[in-house]
C-alpha cells in the first residue's frame, strides 16, 4: 500500500502547484495583451459577450493567489517536522523495548507513571528534535498533541487540495473560453482563416494549448496531492488513537502495547515520503 501512496505525495506534483500559481499571476495581463494585441479593446459585442465572465475568472484567479493555504508548499518545511517527529518516536521505542525487554513480569504491570526517561536504560536528552523528554504523562500528553496536530494539519491538506482542483475548473477552462473567443473573433473581423499561419492566431493558439495541458497536470497533482495527504492523515489519526486512553496508571506493559500498535503507522507514514 506504502509503496503506490508515497508516489503522490512528491516534490513533481508540488512543483506543480507553484507553477500553476505563477500562471494565476499572469492571467490578468494575458487577458489586457489579448485584447489590444487582436483589437477587441473597442469590439463591444465581443466584451458584452466575453467580457463578464472574464471578470469572474479573473476574481477568482486573484482570490487563489490571496489565499494560497500553505499546505500548498508543504513539501519543503512540515514534511521534515513529521519527519523529525516520526525520528523521535523510533527512538524512544526502541528504548522501551530495551527497558521492557529486561523487566520482570511483575515490574510490566507496576504503572507507567514510575517510568523516568532522565535516567538508563534510557538515554533521551538532546536526542529528540521534537519530543520533549518529561515525565512519562506529560510525555504522553506532547505525543499525542504532536500526532493530533500533524493529523490536523494533514487533513486540512487533503482538503485544500480538493478544493483546489474545484477552483481549476472555475478559472482555466473558462479562460481558455475566452482566448478561443478571441481568436475567433480577430479572425472574423481581420477576415482570416482561425487556423492560418497568422501570428497573432499562432500565438494565442499556442498559448490554448498550453493553458489546456496545464489544467490537466494541475489537476492530476492537486488530486494525487488529496489522496497521499488523506492517506498521511490516515496514518497519524491511527497512530494517535492507542495513546488516547493512556493515563497515570495505566502499566508499563500495556503501554509498550500501545506502542506496539501506533509503530506500524507511524513507519507507514514515513515512508510516504522518505523515497520517491
Amino acid at each position: 500500500m506504502t509503496t503506490l501512496f508515497k508516489l503522490l505525495l512528491t516534490e513533481y506534483n508540488f512543483s506543480l502547484l507553484r507553477d500553476y500559481r505563477s500562471l494565476l499571476q499572469t492571467l490578468h495581463d494575458l487577458a489586457g495583451q489579448t485584447k489590444t494585441d487582436m483589437k477587441l479593446e473597442g469590439d463591444h459585442d465581443f466584451l458584452r459577450l466575453y467580457q463578464p465572465s472574464l471578470e469572474t475568472t479573473l476574481r477568482h484567479a486573484t482570490g487563489q493567489i490571496n489565499n494560497w493555504p500553505d499546505v500548498f508548499d508543504w513539501y519543503n518545511g512540515p514534511f521534515y517536522q513529521l519527519m523529525d517527529l516520526s525520528d523521535d518516536i523510533l527512538l524512544f521505542y526502541k528504548q522501551l523495548e530495551g527497558a521492557l525487554e529486561a523487566m520482570s513480569r511483575e515490574q510490566r504491570h507496576d504503572y507507567f507513571s514510575t517510568l523516568d526517561f532522565n535516567r538508563p536504560p534510557f538515554h533521551l536528552n538532546g536526542r529528540f528534535k521534537k519530543l520533549t523528554v518529561a515525565p512519562p504523562q506529560v510525555f504522553a500528553n506532547d505525543l499525542k498533541l504532536h500526532l493530533y496536530n500533524r493529523h490536523y494539519q494533514t487533513n486540512n491538506g487533503a482538503f485544500e487540495m480538493g478544493n483546489l482542483v474545484d477552483r481549476i475548473h472555475m478559472i482555466l477552462p473558462h479562460f481558455v473560453n475566452f482566448m478561443e473567443g478571441a481568436v475567433d473573433r480577430y479572425a472574423e473581423n481581420q477576415q482570416l482563416d482561425r487556423l492560418n499561419g497568422d501570428t497573432l492566431i499562432v500565438t494565442a493558439r499556442t498559448t490554448i494549448t498550453r493553458l489546456i495541458t496545464q489544467s490537466i497536470g494541475i489537476t492530476v497533482a492537486a488530486q494525487q496531492l488529496a489522496e497521499g495527504y488523506s492517506r498521511l492523515a490516515g496514518y497519524l489519526l491511527d497512530a494517535y488513537q492507542p495513546l488516547v486512553d493512556v493515563v497515570s496508571t495505566t502499566s508499563i506493559g500495556d503501554f509498550g502495547e500501545k506502542m506496539d500498535t501506533l509503530m506500524p503507522n507511524i513507519n507507514e507514514a514515513k515512508a510516504m515520503w522518505t523515497a520517491e
